[in-house]
This record gives C-alpha cells, structure tokens and sequence, in this order.
C-alpha cells in the first residue's frame, strides 16, 4: 500500500472513529445483542497509541461482536495472517489456544473441548467448550456498559505481570475495558484486552485476553 493510500486510510479511519467517539461521551447506551457494530458505551481515560481513533474503532467493533456472540462479524475484524490467541490471564504463554478467522466463524455452535490453559494457583487445566471458557475468561460482565477504557495500559492490575507487548511484538496495540474495585475485599474487578496488530488493511484482531482477579 502506498504512502498516499495509507494516509488516506487514516483518514477515513478518524472520521468513523470521529463517530465512535462522540457516542461515547453521549448519554445514550447501545444493546450489543442488535447489532455487532453497535458502538459500546465508554470514557476512554488514556490513550497513548498512535492512531488511537482508528484502533478504539476497531476493537469497539470486535467488543461488540463478542457482547452479541456474532462470531462471524468478528471473524471478519481478525487477521487472516494471525489466528487470534485467547488467553486466560494477561501473563500470555506460548501454548495459548490460537484460532484461525474460519474457527471463530464457527464457534457460536462448536462444542469442541479444548484446554485454553492452565487455572492460577491449582495449575489444573483449563479444560471446556468455547462457550463455557466464554463465561468465565472472555465475558464474565457486560463491557459494552459501563467499562473504563485504555489504550496500551491497565488501571487495575493483579498478580500476573502482562506481556502483551513482549509477546506480540512491534505493530501491536491493545484496548483493555475494565471494571474497577467496588468491593471493601479488592477482588470484584476484571478486565478484557483487545489486542489489535496495525496493518496495511486496518486493525486487525490477534488477541483476547482476560484479567481478573487470582489468588
């Protein structure tokens, strides 16, 4: 892709964000379940990616598609280079489950058994369906309401070092949606980590990650 055209993806990346943006600081609240381009509803409170309205728009995008469990919409925002890496925790490892565009496609009726990890503390594995591991490590809270939201950054974090950076490498960045300490306990926060890799087609989709509180 040349210079020009870059810049002109940029662009056109920035007016559509220009939009997403503007919904968010709305009073207006959206129902993922209508549509898998519904903008969530957030306050992004940090930003420190380059191009940061184009990459908040992608990975809206795919926030939504996972609140409405439209797989085949977020199949569509993943890299058909990368399998997108589903991770239980923000500490990534090598033998993290890795999924092609076609097997997201799929997955609102797999009932495939894979082992997404292992848990923190016992090391037992992390041995279930696509929907259960949902549940549990991608969509435990409703993040298109009400999450806080960052840009190559965390506001709560756990146990876990993240490595989101070191993993993936150059051309990576992530947009985590969090919920923060409510409780007088400190353990009632979680997060989800979108991990986008800025490409000549756009942003594209290469990690779901969950964060959340371990003993």
């Amino acid at each position: 892709m040349t210079t020009t055209a870059r810049t002109a993806r940029r662009a056109a990346g920035a007016v559509v964000a220009a939009g997403v943006l503007a919904a968010l600081v709305g009073c207006g609240q959206s129902d993922p379940a209508t549509s898998p381009s519904t903008t969530p509803s957030h306050d992004v409170l940090a930003t420190t990616a380059p191009a940061h309205d184009e990459l908040l728009a992608a990975a809206n995008q795919a926030l939504a598609a996972l609140g409405a469990q439209d797989y085949a919409a977020l199949a569509q925002l993943a890299s058909p280079e990368e399998r997108v890496l589903f991770s239980p925790y923000v500490s990534i490892d090598d033998a993290a489950v890795r999924l092609s565009p076609e097997q997201i496609a799929a997955l609102g009726t797999s009932t495939q058994v894979l082992t997404w990890g292992t848990y923190d503390g016992s090391g037992n594995p992390i041995t279930m369906t696509f929907a259960e591991y949902r549940t549990q490590f991608v969509w435990p809270r409703d993040y298109t309401t009400g999450a806080q939201t960052v840009v190559d950054a965390s506001l709560v974090t756990g146990s876990r070092i993240a490595n989101t950076a070191e993993f993936f490498g150059p051309g990576v960045h992530w947009v985590e949606y969090s919920f923060p300490i409510s409780g007088p306990d400190e353990v009632d926060w979680s997060a989800l980590r979108l991990v986008l890799r800025d490409t000549d087609d756009g942003y594209k989709l290469i990690g779901i990650v969950h964060d959340a509180w371990t003993p």
